[in-house]
C-alpha cells in the first residue's frame, strides 16, 4: 500500500512540474509576441476587425471625407453608393470582407461606378464569379493557395519595394499564442487581365493585389484581408501597407461598406457601445430576415407544423388519373415568323435593328466577358481582339447601328445589318 501511495505522489509531482514547464514556456511565447499584440490586449480589440484601418482612413490626407454604408435583402448598392460626386473629388469605394460576392444588380452597377470616374478597392479571399471572369479571363486556375502560419511579401512598385520582406501573420492563435495554420490566396499571374498592374506580390511571382483601369476609373483588387485586419496594423509594417495601398487612389469620398462579419470595422473598437450601429437587419435573404424576429419565427413554424398534418391527413390521392398529354412541338419558327410579319406590316424596321443591337451586344458580354454600357474606340478594339473578326467589319456594324437610329429604315439597309451580324458570326472565334 505504501509503494502505491509512493508511486502516485511521484507521477502528481511529475505531472504538476510540467504543468508548471508548460505555463512558463506559454508565458516566454507570449512574451515574445507581446509588442506585436499589446495595443490589441490594451484595448480588447478583435483581432480579425477592421477598426484600426477605417480610423487610419479617416485621418488620411487623401480622405475627404468617410461614410459606412450598409445593403441588405431591402437596400441595393444604388440607394447608398452615389454615382455621382458632390464636390470636386471622386467617391471610392471599399469592401474587406472573408468572401464579396453582391447581388447581380450591385454587381453591374459597381462596373458602371468605376466606368464613370470613381474607384473601387476589394480586398477578399473568394470574389464573385462575375468580378472572376472580368479579373482572370485567361485561364481555368485563377488563383493559388500557400498553406502557412504566415505569408512574406513584397511590392511591386520600385518606390515602395524594400530588401526587409513584408511578413503577414494568421491573426488566428493557438493554444501557444502563436499563429495557426492557413490557407492564403494569391492570384496566379498567367491568368489575370492583360491591363492589370501589380500592386503586391509573394515569392516573385504570384501576385496578392493588382489595380486594373476601367473605363474611367480602377478596380484594386487584394486577396490577403488580414493585411488590413487590427493585428497587422498595430504593427509599422500593417501601418505603412495601409497607406501604400490607398496611396494608389487620388483624394476622394469613401464609401466604406459595412459588412458586420470578421472583417467589420465595428470588432475593435475599445468603447463599441459608444458606435451607432444601423438599425436595419443586414440579412441576405428573406428566411434570414424571418428567423431573426421572433413572432415570425413562431409563425413560420407553426405554418410547417400544420402543413405536415396536412400531408399526414389529406395524403389520400383524390384527383383522377390525368390524360397523356400530346407531346410538345417546336413552335420557335412559327413565332420568330408571326413577330417578324407584325413588324414587317407595320413597317417598324428600326425596332428590328434595335433587336439586332441588343442581341449582338448581349451575345458580346456573355461570350467575351466584355463590360461596356457604350461603344467607344476601345471596347471595339477588345472586341475585334477576343473576336477575332476584322475591324472594319466590326467598325461598320456599330455605325450603321449609329446611323440607323431615330431614322425611317427601307428594306435595303435593314437587309445590309442583317447580311453584316452574319458574316460577324461566321468569322468571330
Amino acid at each position: 500500500m505504501a509503494f502505491v501511495f509512493t508511486i502516485g505522489l511521484l507521477l502528481w509531482g511529475n505531472s504538476y512540474t510540467t504543468k508548471i514547464y508548460k505555463v512558463e514556456k506559454s508565458k516566454a511565447l507570449f512574451k515574445k509576441s507581446e509588442v506585436e499584440f499589446e495595443a490589441i490586449k490594451q484595448k480588447k480589440i478583435n483581432p480579425s476587425g477592421t477598426h484600426l484601418v477605417y480610423k487610419l482612413l479617416s485621418k488620411y490626407r487623401l480622405t475627404q471625407s468617410i461614410k459606412r454604408i450598409q445593403t441588405s435583402y431591402f437596400k441595393n448598392l444604388t440607394e447608398v453608393l452615389p454615382l455621382t460626386s458632390e464636390n470636386e473629388y471622386p467617391n471610392v469605394y471599399v469592401s474587406v470582407n472573408e468572401v464579396f460576392n453582391l447581388e447581380k444588380l450591385d454587381n453591374d452597377y459597381l462596373f458602371d461606378f468605376v466606368s464613370e470616374g470613381n474607384y473601387a478597392i476589394v480586398s477578399a479571399e473568394n470574389f464573385n464569379l462575375d468580378f472572376i471572369h472580368f479579373l482572370l479571363p485567361n485561364s481555368d486556375v485563377s488563383f493559388y493557395v500557400e498553406s502557412d502560419t504566415s505569408i512574406s511579401l513584397n511590392y511591386a512598385h520600385p518606390n515602395f519595394r524594400s530588401d526587409k520582406i513584408i511578413s503577414l501573420k494568421n491573426a488566428d492563435l493557438n493554444y501557444h499564442l502563436l499563429p495557426k495554420y492557413k490557407k492564403w490566396v494569391l492570384f496566379n499571374p498567367e491568368s489575370i487581365n492583360d491591363d492589370a498592374v501589380d500592386l503586391l506580390y509573394f515569392n516573385g511571382s504570384n501576385i496578392a493585389c493588382l489595380k486594373i483601369d476601367y473605363g474611367k476609373g480602377s478596380f484594386i483588387f487584394h486577396t490577403l484581408p488580414d493585411a488590413f485586419s487590427n493585428s497587422f496594423l498595430t504593427t509599422e509594417e500593417g501601418k505603412n501597407h495601409a497607406e501604400i495601398i490607398f496611396s494608389h487612389i487620388p483624394k476622394g469620398n469613401y464609401f466604406w461598406h459595412e459588412n458586420f462579419g470578421k472583417y467589420s470595422t465595428y470588432r475593435g473598437d475599445s468603447n463599441p457601445e459608444k458606435l451607432q450601429k444601423p438599425k436595419e437587419y443586414s440579412k441576405s435573404s428573406p428566411l434570414q430576415f424571418i428567423l431573426s424576429i421572433p413572432s415570425l419565427k413562431f409563425a413560420l413554424f407553426l405554418s410547417m407544423v400544420g402543413l405536415l398534418l396536412y400531408l399526414m391527413i389529406k395524403s389520400k390521392r383524390k384527383q383522377r388519373v390525368i390524360p397523356l398529354l400530346e407531346s410538345d412541338r417546336n413552335t420557335s419558327l412559327e413565332f420568330i415568323e408571326v413577330i417578324a410579319k407584325l413588324y414587317q406590316q407595320q413597317n417598324q424596321h428600326s425596332k428590328i435593328i434595335r433587336h439586332i443591337e441588343i442581341n449582338l451586344n448581349n451575345f458580346i458580354k456573355q461570350r467575351y466577358y466584355i463590360h461596356f454600357t457604350k461603344i467607344d474606340e476601345k471596347t471595339l478594339a477588345k472586341i475585334v481582339l477576343k473576336s477575332g473578326v476584322d475591324t472594319k467589319i466590326v467598325g461598320r456594324i456599330y455605325k450603321r447601328f449609329e446611323s440607323l437610329s431615330n431614322k425611317k429604315i427601307t428594306d435595303e439597309e435593314l437587309i445590309e445589318v442583317y447580311k453584316l451580324v452574319e458574316q460577324f458570326h461566321k468569322e468571330r472565334n
